[in-house]
């Protein structure tokens, strides 16, 4: 009986792009693909996608980047992801989504995170990776 090679497919749910990179057992990348992400921008600071949108673009990105490189989405063993820096949804208690994915570009807390830097001066640090509260920070 022979081992059937498995691949390795490593997504990154960029801000302006989903990515999907498949690689062989010897981590040499055999296929790869790109896709915008659709956002919806309101003059309020909002920046915001939907789950759904999310969803069907991450999963057709990497089918794509399968098919670039002559494999069935079956041959992948493991999935890896990256994603984009404090973007967040909200889900409901059967984990489906409540509200739009909410993108680190967004401002629509400003007041709210210069009222927590005002707060918590220079200490904010000691409580996350971060050396001040911005607006899309999930605490602001």
């Amino acid at each position: 009986m022979t081992r059937r090679q498995t691949y390795i497919a490593a997504m990154d749910c960029g801000s302006t792009n989903f990515k999907a990179d498949v690689f062989d057992s010897s981590l040499r990348r055999v296929g790869e693909h790109s896709e915008p992400l659709e956002y919806r921008r309101t003059p309020a600071f909002r920046v915001e996608f939907e789950p759904e949108t999310a969803w069907r673009t991450g999963t057709r990105v990497i089918r794509k980047a399968c098919a670039d490189a002559g494999l069935k989405t079956d041959a992948i063993g493991v999935l890896a992801f990256a994603s984009q820096a404090n973007t967040f949804c909200l889900l409901d208690d059967v984990s489906r989504p409540v509200v739009p994915f909410l993108s680190w570009q967004d401002r629509r807390a400003s007041r709210e995170a210069a009222f927590l830097n005002r707060r918590m001066k220079a200490g904010f640090h000691r409580h996350c990776s971060w050396p001040y509260v911005f607006p899309a920070l999930q605490a602001a």
